[in-house]
Order: C-alpha cells, then sequence, then structure tokens
C-alpha cells in the first residue's frame, strides 16, 4: 500500500485512485496535502503533472469542482497525463452544464403548473 505521508511520486495517481474508489477520503486528503506541499518546491514538469493529476482526481473525488478545475488547467501541456486533464475538465463543464438545465427545466415546470 503507498505511504500517504511520504508518497513518491509514481505512486500518486494510483494511489489516490484506489483511495476515491476505497473511499478512504482521510487518507485521500494526506495525499492531496503532499501533492500540493511538493508542487511549490518540484520543478521537474512530469513530477508536476503527476502531482497536478492527483490533486484534480481528489478535488473532482470530493465535488470541489473549481479546485479540481484549477488543478487540471494548470496541467503542462507537454505532459502525457494533459489528456487526463482535458477529460476531467470537460467532465465537469458537462456536468454543470447538465445541472443547469435541469434547474431551468424543473423551474420552468414549476411555474407552468402554477400558471394553470
Amino acid at each position: 500500500m503507498i505511504d500517504v505521508r511520504r508518497p513518491k511520486y509514481p505512486d500518486v495517481i494510483f494511489g489516490m485512485e484506489v483511495l476515491l474508489k476505497l473511499n478512504k477520503l482521510k487518507e485521500a486528503q494526506m495525499l492531496a496535502s503532499h501533492c500540493a506541499k511538493a508542487l511549490r518546491s518540484t520543478t521537474d514538469r512530469f513530477e508536476q503533472s503527476v502531482r497536478l493529476t492527483g490533486l484534480g482526481e481528489y478535488y473532482s473525488g470530493i465535488q470541489r469542482w473549481d479546485d479540481a478545475l484549477a488543478a487540471w488547467e494548470h496541467m503542462p501541456p507537454e505532459q502525457p497525463f494533459r489528456r487526463d486533464a482535458l477529460n476531467g475538465i470537460v467532465q465537469i463543464h458537462l456536468a454543470n452544464a447538465l445541472h443547469a438545465a435541469n434547474t431551468r427545466a424543473s423551474t420552468a415546470v414549476g411555474t407552468e403548473r402554477k400558471s394553470r
């Protein structure tokens, strides 16, 4: 199992995915915190992309959409996890659009019923 207190960056993505799937949110939060701290000091673009992917997955997993978007939008464009980040960004924007459409539709139905 991954040591969430001192994770190696290759373990971050798979570790975060496993922790979220197992609903181990406290451990996932510790891993996300480690990722955020490590991002401040690393200059390696691949390591940055790994840690940003982990953060994006964590924030998305706990439904902090704006934080997930912020993490994924900082993904270095040439890195292999950029596609995952773009996928996450699209999914969040699509979910927001569907939510807005459903809200408007139910408001319209409620207004129509009141006018009868």
